[in-house]
């Protein structure tokens, strides 16, 4: 009887490259002047050592700033990493900073990387939403009268608030003698017109920096002076939020609940 001799041999396979990156969030937001940081991990996912190069952040927006972070420092681009071995990940960072001047907007932004021993490639987008830093009724009308604002008012994104300015009737020293803002009747901030001798400010109130945050309702008083241009509404409604009329009280006594004084906090 003659035996048959079956002989496998093992083949291997052939070296592969392949390389991901990941940044995380893919989305956030923040206002004008603000940084925002972004995670990227680097993954050399081919089954031999690699190293990643970092080539190309597409999308930065005129005026905008994009660092890539390593180990703490800045690093310049084309950026390379240690030698990876296979399925071994790197840690990065993006410090996105918005311009002071930055708009209301979305931008998308996209970091882009390759291999160095092989040809794949890859990328990973991430945006920013600016949140607009003011709040603006935008102007009013008139007639109008010097008196007592009570009313509430809702914002639709945070806000930091450092002053308010009253817009003037036309030809008018008009102005807000005191602002204060309150939350479940809790005074959270307040501030006090500092007179006409401001040089051209004197429509401001200045407070010490607080903070209005997205979705909650606060209540406000203000006392104006002169002749602001005032908003005959009930509420006035904008992209940043809504400010409604409680009551105004004018100068004689007289009651309003449609008077709202035309002011933007920033």
């Amino acid at each position: 009887m003659l035996l048959s001799t079956m002989i496998v041999m093992a083949t291997s396979l052939p070296p592969t490259t392949e390389v991901l990156i990941s940044a995380v969030p893919a989305q956030q937001a923040g206002a004008p002047g603000d940084t925002l940081t972004f995670n990227v991990t680097v993954t050399n996912n081919g089954t031999v050592q690699d190293i990643i190069v970092v080539d190309l952040i597409a999308g930065i927006p005129a005026d905008w700033m994009v660092e890539l972070m390593a180990n703490d420092r800045n690093v310049s681009l084309p950026y390379k990493t240690p030698l990876l071995q296979n399925h071994a990940s790197y840690s990065l960072s993006l410090e996105v900073h918005i311009p002071n001047t930055a708009t209301s907007t979305t931008e998308s932004m996209c970091i882009e990387i390759h291999s160095v021993g092989g040809t794949t490639r890859d990328n990973a987008t991430f945006g920013c939403t600016v949140e607009s830093s003011i709040f603006d009724t935008g102007n009013g009308s008139y007639p109008s009268i010097m008196g007592t604002h009570h009313g509430t008012l809702r914002l639709s994104h945070n806000l930091t608030v450092h002053r308010m300015y009253t817009y003037p009737g036309t030809g008018t020293g008009g102005h807000s003698e005191y602002a204060a803002f309150y939350e479940n009747s809790v005074e959270i901030a307040n501030g006090t017109w500092g007179g006409y001798q401001d040089q051209g400010d004197y429509h401001y109130i200045e407070f010490k920096p607080f903070v209005l945050e997205a979705n909650t309702t606060y209540e406000y008083k203000i006392i104006t002076g002169s002749y602001p241009q005032i908003h005959h509404s009930h509420n006035v409604t904008t992209a940043d939020g809504t400010i409604t009329c409680t009551e105004f009280v004018d100068t004689s006594g007289k009651v309003y609940e449609d008077w709202i004084p035309a002011i933007k906090l920033e």
